[in-house]
């Protein structure tokens, strides 16, 4: 399974920008808060991206004022495992005048210098550039620099205590609409200067944001993996593309396994496991402690009730998931034509992607648009692909990560597969393997804790303690080998 870590790395730095302190002579002085903060914030940034000390890549900032208006603009490159380096920019202007209203957005998405993505937001309409093709939706949304700003501006007014609270706004351009973020303070700062230290309120991956005496990025960690340091130079950020051993990465094929004793056997016919973990970490998942032990839990027989919130972000068109594309809505309909039943719905889409698509181990950033041109991917696309068809379909669906069991491996190792909401109730669905009911060995991780959780859980084995089978269960579709 690919990995990918770089989108997050990037949204965890939306609305956080800095630069150094400088004015364009050109811009007459502005009148408002945001603008006087904003003018501050005129220059250039760079900052040293490293993944366990080791240099991967490099996040450089742009902050501008001009008659114009105001420009922010950033761009997040790295290179992980053997893969070519992926970059990702952003870029917003807002208004000269008050009340420096939002005037023009884009975001970029590269790989290997190759345009994957672009997206251009203005007058409440969004341009997506995608494979070759374009198409336009409704981005009808109000915000401006004052929403940009509102973290800094908060930090700026107030007395700042631990453990306060700000909730901000930001353009998600994958959603293309404005995502709501609650920042809380973990270390104030002095009253006459030093470092304030924000983290994203609610979330156990200890991220953190260090800002210096005036409100600019000095870093970021996310622990225990990546940094984010802000460095003298231009060419101390770019060190990283001469490195020696840039491509030695814990996110290559196999950089993370769990051994399982004793092996399981006929694994896709599991309807419930219980593993005994060799250390008592936290476990995002369900589990249990048992004498000191933890124990992960896996059912296929179990559903969740869908919240409406999580059917309504199920069945979102966004650049991840691009079901409001003409090819994919056709793919779509293809796959399921002549059928009714959201069930039968559902089956019939993870079959047509087992069957339309061909296992081969991926590195690099793919879109929906490359795995359904190309017809090859890893478990990331299989799963993508299916997320997208399933809401073009009508069907609400989302992608999911976690572990799963390796028989060419006897052991656990990172996958992707499925969730599609069936009379409102979630189903596990895997194409990877043709699983129209996900075996028992599928252990989910959240998101927002997937990497976290794995580094954390380097070096874990597991005990089967139970492993409950149904005999009469259908067998998966065929596949050449179990890939992860």
């Amino acid at each position: 399974m690919r990995v990918r870590i770089g989108v997050g790395v990037a949204l965890l730095l939306v609305g956080v920008t800095g630069g150094a302190w400088w004015l364009l002579p050109s811009a007459a002085l502005p009148t408002t808060p945001e603008g006087l903060l904003a003018v501050r914030m005129a220059g250039e940034r760079w900052y040293a991206v490293q993944l366990r000390h080791r240099p991967v890549g490099h996040y450089r900032t742009v902050a501008e004022h001009t008659r114009e208006g105001f420009r922010f603009y950033s761009e997040l490159e790295f290179a992980l495992a053997a893969a070519p380096a992926t970059r990702m920019e952003d870029e917003l202007v807002f208004g000269a005048a008050p009340p420096h209203r939002l005037v023009l957005a884009r975001h970029a998405r590269f790989a290997g210098g190759t345009a994957k993505a672009t997206v251009y937001l203005a007058d409440g309409v969004a341009r997506i550039e995608e494979d070759g093709a374009v198409r336009e939706t409704v981005a009808d949304f109000d915000f401006d620099l004052a929403g940009y700003l509102a973290l800094e501006r908060w930090l700026q007014a107030a007395p700042r205590r631990p453990g306060q609270t700000h909730a901000v706004q930001s353009v998600d351009f994958d959603r293309l609409a404005l995502r709501r973020t609650v920042w809380r303070v973990h270390e104030p700062g002095a009253a006459s200067g030093g470092s304030v230290v924000v983290g994203r309120d609610g979330r156990l991956d200890e991220t953190r944001i260090r800002l210096d005496a005036d409100l600019v990025p000095e870093g970021l960690a996310l622990p225990p993996l990546f940094t984010i340091d802000r460095v003298a130079s231009a060419d101390m950020a770019l060190a990283w593309r001469d490195a020696e051993g840039v491509g030695a990465s814990p996110f290559a094929a196999g950089w993370w396994l769990a051994p399982a004793t004793p092996g399981i056997d006929r694994p896709d016919e599991l309807t419930r496991l219980v593993l005994a973990a060799s250390e008592a970490l936290p476990w995002p998942g369900e589990s249990e402690m048992v004498g000191g032990e933890r124990r992960l839990i896996g059912d296929s027989l179990r559903t969740r009730p869908a919240t409406e919130r999580e059917l309504e972000a199920g069945t979102e068109a966004t650049l991840t998931y691009p079901a409001d594309a003409a090819e994919v809505h056709a793919v779509a309909l293809r796959a399921i034509a002549g059928l009714d039943d959201a069930r039968q719905r559902a089956n019939a889409l993870t079959l047509f992607v087992h069957s339309h698509l061909s296992y081969r181990e991926q590195v690099s950033l793919r879109t929906v648009h490359d795995t359904l041109r190309d017809r090859v991917g890893d478990c990331s696309e299989f799963a993508d692909v299916l997320t997208s068809l399933a809401r073009a379909a009508g069907l609400p669906a989302r992608t999911v990560v976690g572990i799963a069991y390796s028989v060419e491996q006897q052991g656990f190792a990172p996958h992707a597969w499925n969730e599609i909401a069936v009379d409102g109730h979630w189903h596990a669905f895997d194409p990877t393997w043709g699983q129209t009911r996900a075996d028992a060995t599928h252990l989910p991780i959240p998101d927002e804790h997937f990497v976290r959780t794995l580094a954390d859980w380097s070096d874990v084995r597991f005990r089967v303690v139970e492993a409950l089978r149904d005999e009469h269960m259908a067998p998966a579709a065929p596949a050449p080998a179990r890939g992860l």
